[in-house]
């Protein structure tokens, strides 16, 4: 009899626990129905908590939503995923005239997806961003996203500690202005499958900040810890401004982890029209090179530039302010070819010594390379007319 008691228990036991499930709340502008006018209101509610979903939906035909007054920013501090129906265009961020950032993520494990975030036209008089991702907030996912006429649309902020683990892909950024990155990001992370469309004339698609000091653990095994592929960016800017590059990791690192393994691959960088427009850097790692690994493979670069700025599609330690030790640069199997201009310097370069500072390089493959119409296919610069 008392077994069968225990038994009852016990069964009774699991029946009673409750089981907590993810909760969606819509929010749109009038109403209609939805169950929050307003997103920061639909953020902050104690009712929304971890894994639950905030979807922007069409207001009764209205697919503009306003983030508000021009003061307004919005601040996701929960783990939740932002999505935003198909029709509904995001608008009216902070004020133009001042540095600001529409949503600035300040969570780990949080998703923004299906959501179109636009300007009219382009503020060009200061930077700003559509998603910031702050506090070292980690595991952020930027998804499936469209950002029109923005000057930096997506960006990592701080130095020490500039969230790992994100996962930026398949978003679409259109016309994107200003003289800074279309994604400014840290070293720890996904960006993959992309397109970014640049119309200004100082500026890179894709622009990697390293920490000067990470709290935590270094990384470990065989991994890359940053990947950055299958992009396609193109470029609309009609004159050359010798700082206008597809991928460029040119942020000063003189304090940060050396162990970091980083894979550039399967990326198309050109002109958006070939004798026309002006793209001077492909891919650049242009100060302080702070990784213990770096792999360039599979890329298709197309450069046009001017004599006052040559054009490189690879380049490595142009601009050394420390000296720097790599233990593994590979750059295999891309496509590197020059389209016009009046001016071509080479398709792959090393600037291994400037006037105080020194590039060493312990294993150094350069191999299975297409470089064509580069005055020099694979300059060695050490600073002292002796270039190889």
């Amino acid at each position: 009899i008392r077994l069968f008691v225990n038994a009852i228990m016990v069964a009774a036991f699991f029946v009673i626990v409750p089981t907590a499930f993810a909760a969606t709340y819509t929010v749109c502008e009038d109403g209609g129905g939805c169950d929050y006018t307003d997103l920061q209101t639909a953020i902050d509610d104690e009712t929304t908590t971890t894994g639950d979903t905030i979807s922007i939906t069409d207001d009764d035909g209205n697919p503009v939503f306003s983030l508000g007054t021009p003061e307004t920013y919005i601040t996701i501090d929960k783990d939740i995923t932002l999505e935003c129906e198909s029709t509904v265009i995001v608008k009216d961020g902070p004020d133009p005239s001042v540095m600001g950032h529409w949503l600035s993520v300040r969570a780990d494990d949080v998703t923004i997806q299906g959501c179109t975030f636009q300007r009219d036209t382009c503020n060009t008089s200061n930077n700003e961003s559509a998603i910031a991702i702050e506090n070292g907030s980690d595991n952020v996912t930027i998804q499936n996203n469209i950002f029109n006429k923005l000057s930096q649309p997506i960006i990592s902020t701080g130095t020490t500690d500039l969230g790992h683990g994100y996962n930026i892909s398949d978003n679409t950024l259109n016309d994107v202005c200003g003289d800074t990155s279309g994604i400014f990001i840290g070293d720890w992370g996904t960006v993959s499958g992309n397109i970014i469309h640049l119309t200004g004339d100082l500026q890179h698609a894709v622009g990697i900040k390293h920490e000067t000091q990470y709290v935590g653990d270094f990384p470990t095994g065989t991994e890359p810890d940053l990947t950055i592929e299958n992009n396609l960016i193109t470029s609309a800017a009609t004159s050359s401004g010798d700082d206008i590059g597809g991928i460029s990791s040119a942020s000063l690192a003189t304090d940060g982890p050396n162990d970091l393994y980083v894979l550039i691959q399967n990326n198309i960088i050109r002109p958006k029209v070939a004798d026309e427009n002006y793209i001077d850097k492909g891919i650049t790692f242009g100060h302080d090179i702070m990784y213990n690994k770096i792999v360039v493979s599979g890329n298709r670069i197309i450069t046009r530039a001017t004599a006052e700025n040559p054009d490189i599609a690879i380049s490595f330690g142009t601009a050394l302010t420390t000296d720097t030790t790599v233990n593994t640069i590979i750059v295999e199997n891309n496509s590197l070819q020059k389209a016009g201009g009046v001016f071509s310097q080479s398709g792959i370069y090393f600037r291994f010594t400037n006037d105080d500072y020194e590039l060493s390089v312990d294993n150094l493959y350069i191999r299975d390379n297409i470089i064509l119409n580069y005055q020099r296919g694979i300059e060695f610069d050490f600073d002292d007319d002796e270039n190889v």
